[in-house]
């Protein structure tokens, strides 16, 4: 059979997840990639969750690229670079710099 077949996972399934051989194991299945298509905000932890199985061999695919910030904060994009190992900060141009405090919109640091 050709062609492609696909299931919708939620944040909850996804921690229930293991990465055997370079296949995502579920409860109910087994998968060469999880895609992440187009997620401007993802929660931290779910994050954490698939950069951990990344390293552990899964192929992991964001779509339109990695989420910019998380739900329900207004400085998501530092702790998603630090989920991800990247935990310089922002400076006041939007370039990650390794000598410049991070700072949440509207303070003075």
């Amino acid at each position: 059979e050709l062609g492609y077949t696909f299931d919708y996972i939620s944040d909850r399934q996804l921690v229930r997840c293991k990465v055997d051989d370079g296949r995502v194991k579920t409860p109910g299945g087994d998968y060469a990639a999880i895609v992440i298509p187009g997620a401007r905000l993802m929660p931290t932890a779910t994050l954490r969750h698939l950069v951990r199985m990344a390293a552990d061999g899964a192929t992991v695919l964001f779509v339109g690229g990695l989420p910019t910030g998380r739900p329900g904060f207004l400085d998501g994009a530092i702790s998603m670079r630090r989920a991800c190992g990247t935990t310089r900060p922002r400076d006041s141009s939007g370039r990650w710099s390794a000598s410049k405090k991070a700072t949440s919109p509207g303070s003075t640091a």
